[in-house]
């Protein structure tokens, strides 16, 4: 048996396939559609509607509110049923109601209402479910996997303002939200359909650089959920990610009116948060290989610092070459948040209970993501600059390499079995 294995493992390992086919579902994923888009369609709605920008970015408190309760529930029937079921319904359910933005009312609950559907059915488009499939196909170079399968993120981050611009440019914003749901539900469901198998076992195969020889169940190790929230690491990751998501998407969110303020044009600022995305791939790759190599939260601390650059070369650098590197540097870290998530929960609680435990500090992520690009709007609106908010941006990521220096040693699972 070991040497069958170990055969199969020695060609091409159908694990690098599910990587390739996890990109692509994040690529079209409520991560992407629906966060990083969103400042291009925030100034369409408020020429067209006359609403403020504190009242268009509440849309995603009630979102992220959803992916909170959301987040945990999927998590719960990928764990139960499979990833792959759970992928496959929410890929449906959340491009159509994406495709329904192009009947918006003027009625602001109408945009609320619209928004908490998007996360309640898209969260299973989200890491949760890939990062399972990874985390079970993958013990060794499991950082770079889940890194190069989370870059579907950072392409889309900088496919996505691109792809959204030009369809509210050409055809309006109505169109461009319906036709970013077909194309989503057009790439990602096929692909998924075909490609995507949930554990090793089903293709009679051991997950990679598994030792056959040591006893732990490779699809059964790990802590419960009940276990994971008496560990103070759990705690310590719902907090640093809260916070995370809180500087971090506040300020990815805002980035094209940031800087349209300023005076950058729209194509332009459109380009600085494309440079934004694709710094994501680059974070993301960086990030893989050193949480293979290094003790993961000395790397994530390293990696959390980089924003704080990004925000006072916002603040304070004239409009230029130093504003992309600004984007640079805050896209860099969000290139990195998810990764190191997907890489804690399975290092530190196993895959026992994976995406349920993914959900909840997903879930604290999420509500961050919605948080702070409220703070940014009132910022705007009550001071028309966004500076108090950067400057507790900046305090919210000292703190988080604070929290992230407090986790502690990996649990060794082989020897605990």
């Amino acid at each position: 048996m070991t040497t069958n294995n170990q055969t199969k493992q020695s060609g091409f390992f159908y694990g690098w396939v599910n990587v390739g086919t996890a990109g692509v579902g994040h690529l079209m994923g409520v991560s992407t559609l629906v966060f990083f888009t969103f400042g291009i369609f925030l100034t369409a709605l408020q020429n067209e509607f006359a609403w403020s920008r504190t009242s268009i970015s509440a849309a995603l408190i009630f979102a992220t509110l959803t992916s909170m309760v959301m987040q945990p529930v999927a998590g719960y029937w990928s764990d139960r049923v499979g990833p792959k079921r759970v992928i496959l319904c929410s890929i449906v359910g959340f491009n159509l109601v994406f495709a329904s933005l192009y009947f918006l009312t003027p009625n602001l609950w109408h945009l609320y209402i619209v928004f908490a559907l998007l996360t309640a059915t898209g969260a299973g488009t989200s890491p949760i479910t890939y990062c399972k499939v990874i985390t079970e196909w993958f013990t060794a170079r499991r950082g770079i996997a889940l890194s190069l399968s989370l870059l579907g993120v950072g392409i889309g981050g900088g496919l996505m303002p691109e792809l959204a611009t030009h369809y509210v440019q050409t055809y309006g914003w109505r169109v461009a939200y319906a036709a970013l749901a077909l194309t989503s539900f057009a790439i990602s469901f096929p692909i998924i359909s075909l490609l995507l198998v949930n554990t090793p076992k089903q293709k009679n195969l051991i997950a990679y650089g598994q030792d056959v020889n040591k006893t732990v169940d490779s699809e059964n190790y790990g802590l419960t959920p009940k276990e994971a929230r008496r560990n103070k690491n759990f705690w310590l990751m719902i907090a640093t990610f809260f916070l995370a998501g809180v500087s971090l998407n506040g300020l990815m969110l805002h980035l094209v009116p940031m800087l349209t303020d300023k005076g950058v044009t729209p194509q332009a600022a459109a380009g600085m948060a494309a440079v934004l995305g694709l710094s994501v791939s680059v974070g993301r790759l960086v990030l893989g290989a050193c949480m293979d190599k290094f003790f993961a939260p000395r790397v994530a601390l390293t990696f959390m610092s980089v924003p704080i650059i990004g925000i006072l070369l916002f603040m304070f650098a004239p409009i230029g070459p130093l504003t992309y590197l600004a984007a640079a540097c805050i896209g860099f870290a969000i290139g990195g948040e998810i990764d190191i998530v997907a890489y804690f929960v399975g290092r530190y609680f196993g895959v026992k209970a994976y995406s349920q435990i993914y959900g909840y500090i997903f879930a604290a992520f999420s509500v961050g993501s919605g948080v702070g690009p409220v703070l940014m709007g009132i910022a705007y609106d009550t001071t028309h600059n966004y500076n108090n908010a950067l400057m507790g941006f900046v305090a919210a990521l000292v703190v988080c390499c604070i929290l992230l220096s407090r986790i502690s040693a990996y649990p060794n699972w082989q020897l605990s079995k």
